[in-house]
């Protein structure tokens, strides 16, 4: 269902951009995240259970929705946790190695 939300909402918002900004991404990055974070902070507070609404949102739903939203909880678990150092980390790297493995791909496809 993620990915089909994906798909469709990103499609129609890419479509009141006309293409000069990545808009259909961008709000489906941005939804999926606050969703993960609502449904994160309902299983946290007790207001849902962790099973099945965890797996079943967070990781599938949201997860196929978009990666950046299971990107985002990660970080914050961990800020949670006073992993500072390691959310930081695994910020930097993901963006700086996420970012220049596409550009990689394209060079290694193209021969």
């Amino acid at each position: 269902m993620g990915a089909l939300c994906r798909f469709h909402a990103g499609r129609a918002v890419d479509a009141l951009f006309k293409g000069w900004f990545p808009a259909g991404t961008f709000f489906v990055n941005a939804a999926g995240c606050l969703l993960i974070g609502l449904i994160f902070g309902f299983v946290a507070g007790g207001k849902l259970p962790s099973e099945p609404w965890g797996p079943l949102v967070m990781d599938g739903f949201c997860g196929a929705l978009t990666t950046f939203s299971s990107f985002s909880a990660d970080c914050v678990r961990l800020l949670r946790e006073g992993r500072t150092a390691t959310a930081c980390a695994n910020m930097v790297l993901s963006l700086a190695v996420c970012t220049g493995a596409a550009p990689l791909g394209l060079k290694l496809a193209a021969g």
